[in-house]
């Protein structure tokens, strides 16, 4: 994946200077595989694919600029992100497992230091967010595959963060020995979970759902359109439409046979069904 790739070369890069400085015994292996790195990363840098996405997105291949842009959004997107409900709760969870939870006394918890760790997280987090930046000029953190792998580098990352950051003041400050530390934790994951449960929009539209039976309308329409579908005969078929709920907002066929979401539905009743219906339209009224 063209993400990981900045992203590997700065773990490949910091284990050179640390071996380095530290220790000499794997230096030699270590550059062999920073060079081997490199060149991989050059193949597919410089491959006839991604020379030719270029073309199509002029407002790419800017160097300095992406650099910027991306420690910018680095910066921005983990400040946004980290005052979200749904990451307070994890850090709630993660911090009563990890400050209320004793461990045997033989057990030493090991952490490095937050803020060095934080600043490696960015540099990481930013190196990641270059690709996009450098291949097509802009970045869309909400949005299909590379907004997914947003999300999931960010959260690993602050994972990684949040732990060594117990583990820390576990050894430093013997916070888990204070009598409040549990009942603050309790309800602050107490609260988390009603908050993201009123004010969450995927909650609200599956309560909607269930308190209107939609589900139940929706799984009706469902068996009608495969009961229509297993008695046909003909080869291009007219199916009425499906309404979605409001959790499944986007369910339905397009008026186009040829548009890929028909294509994709249609290929797969035909391997369920066993048939060979060539195309598959909604009926409109």
């Amino acid at each position: 994946n063209e993400f990981l790739i900045p992203f590997m070369s700065l773990i490949l890069i910091a284990l050179a200077i640390y071996n380095f400085i530290y220790s000499k015994s794997y230096l030699k292996w270590i550059i062999y595989l920073n060079i081997l790195n490199l060149f991989v990363a050059a193949i597919v840098v410089f491959s006839p694919g991604s020379l030719q996405r270029q073309t199509y997105y002029p407002q790419g291949g800017k160097f300095l600029d992406s650099i910027f842009q991306s420690f910018l959004s680095a910066g921005m997107f983990s400040l946004k992100s980290i005052v979200e409900i749904p990451y307070i709760f994890i850090y709630f969870i993660l911090g009563f497992f990890l400050l209320t939870k004793p461990l045997p006394s033989s057990i030493k918890l090991n952490s490095i230091n937050p803020y060095a760790l934080i600043i490696t997280s960015l540099i990481s987090f930013t190196a990641v967010l270059f690709v996009p930046w450098y291949a097509v000029g802009h970045l869309t953190v909400n949005k299909g595959r590379i907004g997914n792998m947003v999300h999931i580098i960010f959260f690993i990352l602050l994972v990684v963060n949040i732990v060594n950051l117990g583990f820390f003041l576990k050894n430093r400050f013997q916070i888990a020995n204070s009598k409040w530390v549990k009942p603050i934790l309790s309800f602050g994951i107490i609260l988390s979970v009603v908050f993201i449960s009123v004010k969450n929009e995927n909650y609200i539209d599956l309560w909607m759902d269930w308190n209107n039976s939609e589900f139940e309308r929706f799984s009706d329409d469902f068996k009608k359109r495969t009961h229509i579908l297993k008695a046909a005969s003909d080869k291009i078929i007219e199916l009425p439409p499906i309404q979605s709920t409001h959790l499944l907002k986007h369910y339905g066929l397009s008026e186009n046979p040829k548009a890929w979401e028909n294509q994709c539905y249609l290929d797969a009743i035909n391997r369920q069904l066993n048939s060979d219906f060539q195309a598959l339209i909604p009926i409109t009224n």
